[in-house]
């Protein structure tokens, strides 16, 4: 390719960049990405390795002849032998109809090359014999149930692990593959040390691919079609022998990683999850997670990518066998699972974000499914960000051949790149705008791969240098800054880099920002990964970007009213803020004026009441304006109002620690408001003036547990909601 080619590449697209960059956003360059990462899936062949006990990325097992001279690497017949819900063999050998041969169990590690050299020390409980083959030495039995074995340079290196022989009275079970070192701390300190040093310049992750949420479930090409949903109970348990399988990571290790290193996280729900398994699942994470822990829950994973099972499989389900149109035939299972999450957290929706994956390359998928969806049910859509090599682009690097080099995969990537930005800009003005939500980004990245995917191209060799070659990082500074020119309010955009640690593959894609966890970065150029850290906030920076620190912002919808709820932790400088309402998400209308506190270091609670109002759709924007007159505005909030029947009175939050904030509905006649334990017992008596619209209750001395309010009108007429004290 020519030098002049090339530098038009660079010239073209940066005058494309300049020519979108917008004039009003209110954060400096480097407050303005908020990038995070997702966590690669397991497996025996990864390089992203989070766990000292290694047996959790251990392969599924399969089976081998006992007594087969042909002694084939597999006998295909792990779906034939009996297991313990651990998914432990119930004994070994086993016999079965479908081999004249004896079956035993198998194992492998099909690459080591992340593991650290070392004494790795394997304990097991139960009767029985275990064998090892690989590339490992000094294999030694120090005991009954414990294995020691060295190796001095995993690189290149395997590990195949067999059960021999498991008494049926006593099988072997709870097989653990421990790190050096680590014999002594792997049950409270389960995670890599390594892992965690490389992760911890993140404050954020997505577990998309740590809950195997492509393809959930499905143990076989065959069974994908299975209409039949799964239980809570049927979830991945701890004591799994592997977390390298159809399910995935159990939920209780993502939030210790979120909850021991201060990490805010972004969940998937399973596609074939019922709703008993969804609101378990809430529950899980709102019980469990640290206050301070902030949730991204979305319904699956591109669930319009045809590579994926759960696309396949909804179309089934809801589409073929319905009648009904695709894609927006899906939307209910999306709707139903951002509803059970939004009943969950009830009075704490500020510790979720509802998002809803869209589509990035053809807004009208996105716009088909997100626009029958209830306005106010999610808080952001969720596109991708990535940079792609363009058919036409991949057409051209096939002719060049092996000769093509990394100036060659640079100047059609940089042709995606303005492909790409038009389409999320497209995303940005055509849906998440008019919807009055904001966009997270659930993947991105460099996305340079063959057409077709998982082909090996004919210029592999050019697709395995970039990764490592400065003109990546050059890349990706360059996509960040094109970025950034979608960024135009206080809020810095979310975006989740995929992924953190994988090899590279030609063929497969090299998504990692690493390739192995030890990566020394200094020996092994990793552009991306140096890239993210240059374009990532940078830490105690940007803290401060605005005049106050807001906890949660939403709106609720109830009966002729809407009511927007504020708080912030801090102020400073703080006057007023203007409340303005749209609906057409447009055109706002300033409807209020709220005083700010100027000056807080403690929590403040804000609630505006908009009524009367009529049914349909709102828009909600607040601004924050300073003493000296400088305003920032904070996201658009939407909500659908259905003015039925008013409700006397609404309360937040709910469950509630200190203080409980009571609404009430003043063309009601409200006249006393009393709270009452389980038993009946009346706690707390207030007798209200007329028009008084609010009551807030202290709620310190009150012992945890179940309360109920009471509203006694003019009338006699008595409304309660239940209150759940923690």
């Amino acid at each position: 390719m020519s030098t002049s080619k090339r530098t038009s590449s660079s010239l073209l697209y940066f005058l494309f960049i300049c020519f979108f960059t917008p004039a009003h956003s209110q954060l400096e360059s480097a407050c303005q990405l908020d990038i995070g990462t997702n966590l690669a899936g397991m497996s025996d062949f990864g390089t992203e390795l989070p766990f000292v006990n290694l047996m959790r990325n251990a392969r599924t097992w399969y089976t081998k002849d006992i007594g087969n001279p042909a002694d084939p690497f597999d006998s295909g017949h792990a779906a034939d032998l009996d297991y313990r819900s651990d998914g432990y063999p119930t004994h070994v050998p086993q016999s079965i109809s479908a081999s004249s041969f004896q079956q035993r169990v198998v194992t492998i590690w099909a690459v080591t090359d992340g593991w650290p050299a070392g004494q790795y020390t394997v304990l097991w409980e139960g009767t029985g014999t275990l064998q090892f083959i690989g590339t490992h030495q000094n294999l030694t039995q120090t005991n009954e149930h414990r294995i020691t074995f060295d190796f001095p340079n995993p690189i290149d290196g395997f590990l195949e692990l067999s059960i021999l022989t498991s008494d049926i009275n006593d099988p072997i079970r709870n097989i653990r593959v421990l790190m050096p070192g680590t014999e002594s701390s792997y049950l409270t300190q389960p995670f890599n040390p390594t892992f965690i040093e490389k992760l911890l310049i993140f404050d954020k992750v997505r577990f998309m691919d740590w809950g195997q949420t492509n393809n959930w479930g499905q143990v076989d090409t065959e069974s994908w079609s299975d209409p039949t949903l799964f239980s809570w109970s049927e979830r991945s348990q701890m004591d799994h022998y592997t977390w390298a399988y159809e399910k995935g990571i159990p939920y209780e290790m993502m939030i210790k990683l979120m909850n021991d290193y201060d990490l805010d996280g972004w969940v998937c729900v399973p596609h074939r999850a019922n709703d008993e398994y969804i609101q378990s699942m809430a529950v899980l994470f709102r019980d469990q997670l640290e206050p301070g822990r902030h949730l991204t829950v979305e319904y699956s994973n591109e669930i319009w990518n045809w590579i994926f099972g759960q696309t396949q499989w909804l179309n089934l389900v809801d589409c073929s066998q319905t009648g009904d149109e695709w894609p927006s035939c899906i939307a209910p299972r999306i709707q139903n699972c951002m509803d059970i999450f939004t009943n969950a957290f009830a009075g704490q929706l500020d510790r979720i974000t509802r998002a809803v994956g869209v589509f990035t390359a053809v807004p009208y998928i996105s716009n088909e499914m997100t626009s029958v969806l209830t306005p106010g049910s999610f808080d952001a859509i969720a596109p991708s960000f990535y940079f792609p090599l363009t058919e036409d682009g991949d057409t051209e690097l096939d002719q060049i051949g092996s000769n093509a080099d990394v100036e060659d995969i640079a100047f059609y990537a940089r042709q995606g790149m303005i492909e790409a930005i038009s389409e999320i800009r497209q995303t940005k003005t055509e849906i998440a705008d008019p919807l009055g939500v904001s966009m997270v980004f659930y993947e991105g990245g460099q996305h340079l791969t063959p057409h077709p995917f998982g082909q090996e191209p004919s210029y592999a060799q050019a697709l395995l240098d970039i990764q490592r070659d400065p003109l990546m990082f050059t890349l990706y500074n360059e996509w960040f800054d094109s970025l950034r020119t979608l960024q135009d309010d206080d809020i810095p955009l979310q975006l989740m880099h995929f992924s953190f640690v994988t090899p590279r593959s030609a063929q497969f894609g090299s998504w990692g920002m690493l390739e192995q966890m030890d990566q020394d970065t200094n020996a092994v150029y990793a552009p991306k990964y140096s890239a993210v850290l240059q374009n990532k906030i940078p830490d105690g920076v940007c803290e401060n970007a605005l005049s106050v620190e807001l906890a949660n912002y939403y709106v609720e919808g109830t009966s002729c009213s809407n009511s927007i709820f504020w708080s912030t932790e801090t102020e400073v400088n703080n006057q007023y803020f203007i409340i303005e309402r749209s609906t057409d998400g447009n055109n706002f209308t300033e409807i209020a004026k709220i005083a700010g506190a100027i000056n807080s270091s403690h929590k403040q609670q804000y609630h505006f009441k908009d009524s009367p109002l009529s049914s349909g759709q709102y828009y909600y924007q607040i601004t924050q304006v300073d003493l000296d007159g400088s305003a920032h505005q904070l996201a658009v909030r939407a909500v659908n109002l259905e003015c039925k029947d008013q409700q006397p009175f609404t309360m937040f939050p709910n469950p509630a620690t200190n203080q409980l904030n009571i609404v009430l509905n003043p063309s009601g006649n409200p006249q006393r408001l009393q709270v009452l334990d389980i038993a009946g017992q009346v706690l707390n008596l207030i007798n209200l003036d007329q028009y008084q619209e609010s009551v807030n209750l202290d709620l310190p001395l009150l012992p945890r547990g179940i309360y109920l309010v009471q509203l006694i009108d003019q009338s006699g007429t008595v409304s309660g909601q239940t209150l759940v004290k923690q």
